[in-house]
């Protein structure tokens, strides 16, 4: 049994917040401190990317006052003149035009959900058009992305996604211009949203929810204080059933009288 005394637990909810809080203003009090800053900062959690134009001595400098500014935080560098990994996005520079790329980690796996698992039909149907999208906004090459999107063909054939799934959903994603992907989307509220949502656990044998709950709307709609409660089509809703780590793993642990142990003795 450990207590933590300093810092978060890894996996708390809450986690990403803190991070977030303790670095921006970290961040806030070491470029505020720092004799010579970087012509761009950018920072997601603890992930930084910057653009140095003051020479390499002041860039070790720099990263030396980063490394002793705060005793529990330490950054690792990596320093290239023609590229640099920033999140899932490798940045290069060529005749004076910044590039971008898609970055794996050499230890990634890609290991997405397998088509045989218990996740629900349209869920997994749309893991290949989401990849594929985000493929079109990072690869700035028309020759990259094709290389990008043939190994992601690749990688969902191995996870057993059904190769007509993977055709339609990188066709359809190419069917969007690089311009438009990049765009910021703007949160639109729609009568969906005023939607009441149908929870229910997902299991493969449940029949076809939403078109039951369409079918038997009328009856519903029949009596004027349910169509008044409900005046819209539910939205159906999957909870996650339980997993073999729900089964076998409990947050608390399990007290009992019984002081030492026993044999068993299998024949």
């Amino acid at each position: 049994m450990w207590l933590q005394v300093h810092g978060a637990a890894m996996g708390t909810c809450m986690a990403p917040s803190y991070a977030n809080l303790f670095m921006g203003e970290l961040e806030d009090k070491f470029l505020a401190s720092a004799a010579t800053k970087p012509k761009i900062w950018l920072r997601y959690i603890d992930d930084i990317f910057l653009i140095w134009t003051h020479g390499c001595s002041n860039l070790d400098t720099f990263i030396a006052h980063a490394n002793n500014f705060h005793p529990s935080i330490k950054f690792s560098s990596t320093i290239s003149s023609s590229h640099v990994p920033f999140l899932d996005v490798l940045i290069s520079l060529s005749d004076g035009i910044l590039h971008t790329d898609l970055y794996s980690k050499p230890t990634d796996t890609f290991n997405y959900f397998h088509w045989s698992s218990c996740h629900s039909y349209h869920t997994k149907k749309n893991i290949p058009y989401s990849l594929a999208f985000h493929l079109i906004r990072i690869c700035s090459s028309e020759e990259d992305l094709k290389n990008r999107l043939h190994q992601l063909s690749l990688h969902l054939k191995t996870r057993g996604y059904p190769l007509r799934h993977i055709k339609s959903a990188i066709a359809k994603a190419k069917q969007i211009p690089r311009h438009s992907a990049m765009q910021k989307r703007n949160s639109v509220t729609t009568n969906k949203n005023e939607r009441i949502p149908f929870v229910i656990t997902y299991n493969p044998a449940l029949p076809n929810v939403s078109s039951i709950l369409k079918t038997y709307l009328t009856i519903l709609h029949s009596s004027d204080r349910c169509k008044k409660a409900i005046p819209s089509l539910p939205v159906t809703a999957f909870r996650r059933p339980k997993n073999l780590k729900d089964v076998l793993v409990h947050s608390s642990t399990h007290h009992t009288n019984n002081i030492g142990f026993s044999l068993l003795g299998l024949v």
